[in-house]
């Protein structure tokens, strides 16, 4: 059983948080505007774009940052097994360019507090999985499951969950490429380097979670009450 969360190009209203990773990193632009993620799937795909650091040394690219609606009641959150998907583009296959790193947490909104972390690589990033797109300026799916935890937590009610979207990366060339991340699309697709054209990435938890009300949409698809593990 399991939720899947889907990333959306509109702003959070939830207040008082800020990016957890200390890492340097370059930005996408746009992509230091925390947005939502809940479980209906995208209208419209849009993306977020960025340069690269201009170097042949490992760096890390945010390339998003996602809130989840608030969740209802006392709950378990935080397994290990989160999958990470979203599809991406490189301009050229010199940037070595894909999304493939995150971090995890929860985040109390009645105290502006960092609750409970899964995953917090926020001096250095890794590569949690993936492949590279197999062709410069394609949109190409990556999907990364089996994303261990540093240990599930209980989420209090009312509290989020906020997923920090990376891509993790080492350039063959020192010079400055573009990198992009593309969501809020109608269509899934899991299958690894897929071409596709109007892709809803999302963020997996392991648990059927509940949350306080189902955000207004077309389409509700809760994976737990649909018994998709």
């Amino acid at each position: 059983m399991a939720t899947r969360l889907y990333f959306h190009n509109a702003a959070s209203s939830v207040t008082g948080t800020s990016i957890q990773s200390t890492r340097t990193k370059a930005t996408a632009t746009g992509a230091d505007t925390l947005r939502t993620m809940n479980t209906i799937i995208g209208t419209s795909q849009t993306s977020m774009t960025g340069n690269t650091q201009a170097i042949t040394t490992a760096q890390s690219m945010l390339v998003g940052w996602f809130c989840s609606p608030p969740l209802s009641g006392s709950q378990l959150v935080g397994a290990t097994g989160m999958v990470l998907n979203c599809a991406d583009a490189e301009s050229n296959t010199n940037a070595n360019f894909w999304v493939n790193d995150v971090i995890v947490y929860i985040w109390r909104p009645s105290t502006n507090a960092r609750i409970a972390v899964f995953q917090n690589t926020t001096l250095a990033g890794v590569s949690r999985g993936g492949t590279e797109a197999t062709a410069a300026s394609t949109e190409q799916v990556t999907h990364i499951t089996g994303i261990s935890s540093l240990g599930a937590s209980i989420a209090a009610d009312g509290d989020v969950l906020i997923v920090e979207v990376y891509a993790y990366f080492t350039q063959g060339m020192a010079t400055a490429y573009t990198g992009t991340m593309y969501y809020d699309g109608t269509t899934e697709n899991t299958t690894e380097n897929a071409t596709v054209t109007n892709h809803a990435s999302f963020f997996e938890f392991t648990e059927n979670l509940t949350f306080q009300s189902a955000p207004a949409g077309p389409t509700v698809k809760n994976l737990g009450l649909l018994g998709v593990g």
